[in-house]
């Protein structure tokens, strides 16, 4: 899996540089190979 940029982060906000092409959730579109920002999120 990608890692991810964190800019910033603390209790409150995450500031990430999400990398082009990458959805940033699940939806009608998504195929269950795809992987998503909240997935490498909850990684």
């Amino acid at each position: 899996m990608q890692k991810l940029k964190i800019l910033f982060e603390d209790k409150n906000v995450m500031v990430i540089d999400k990398p082009a092409g990458i959805a940033v959730h699940a939806d009608a579109r998504t195929k269950p190979k795809d992987v998503t920002l909240s997935d490498l999120i909850l990684d």
